[in-house]
């Protein structure tokens, strides 16, 4: 029988201890925006046959990205249930750009900088933007899913921009700071109902089309028109 000392012991019992926590005092801390995002079930849409699925915490940290993933998530919920969404078989509209526009990139187009749309003048960012439209046109149903009046901070844009230009003072930035916590670590843990409200699903009908490539043409030939008028 091979018997311890009680300091053997203890210093058995103590290197056990140590060598159960060096692994989570290795680990690297999680962030807290990135513990937030895994609340929210990924976007899954068919492309070619093929199911293509995007994590809100692979999605990027944009705040207004992050709020066009959960509106995109939620009408898509509302107009296919447990249906993965075909592409072909879907449209969405927004008013929205920056953040919002690039993540409609990435679901619908698969992102990369060769597939990024850009907005058309006019189109500017402001508490009112965070409204998307999905239509589904096997079955006609749309739905606009919008966030709801004053979740959106009054002043993001005011700020954002003083910041971009070395004007805003400490107070601002750290208000600025505090609001994107609230957009990036907040929201994600709330329900859809609570980010956008109840919109019911409506059957439409339509005139006129879009051909494949379209937008993106339109788009570029406004950008230059307006390029020309400045150079005027």
């Amino acid at each position: 029988m091979i018997g311890f000392g009680k300091g053997r012991v203890s210093g058995i019992a103590l290197a056990l201890v140590l060598l159960t926590a060096l692994p989570a005092l290795a680990a690297p801390k999680a962030e807290k925006g990135a513990i937030a995002a895994a609340h929210v079930a990924p976007i899954s849409v068919l492309r070619n046959g093929e199911t293509n699925t995007l994590h809100l915490r692979d999605a990027g940290k944009c705040a207004g990205l992050g709020v066009a993933f959960m509106a995109v998530r939620y009408g898509m919920d509302l107009l296919y249930g447990q249906e993965t969404p075909d592409l072909d078989d879907l449209v969405v509209f927004t008013v929205a750009p920056g953040g919002p526009m690039d993540l409609l990139d990435k679901v619908l187009r698969g992102g990369g900088a060769n597939n990024r749309t850009w907005p058309a003048p006019g189109m500017t960012g402001t508490p009112d933007s965070f409204a998307f439209q999905l239509l589904r046109k096997s079955t006609m149903q749309m739905v606009e899913v919008r966030l709801r009046d004053g979740l959106w901070p009054a002043d993001w844009f005011e700020l954002r921009d003083k910041i971009k230009g070395g004007t805003a003072t400490e107070a601002e930035k750290q208000k600025q700071a505090q609001s994107r916590k609230l957009l990036t670590e907040d929201y994600p843990r709330r329900s859809f109902v609570e980010l956008f409200g109840a919109p019911q699903v409506q059957t439409f009908a339509a005139w006129g089309h879009l051909e494949r490539g379209e937008t993106d043409r339109r788009v570029r030939e406004l950008r230059r028109q307006a390029r020309d008028r400045q150079e005027q």
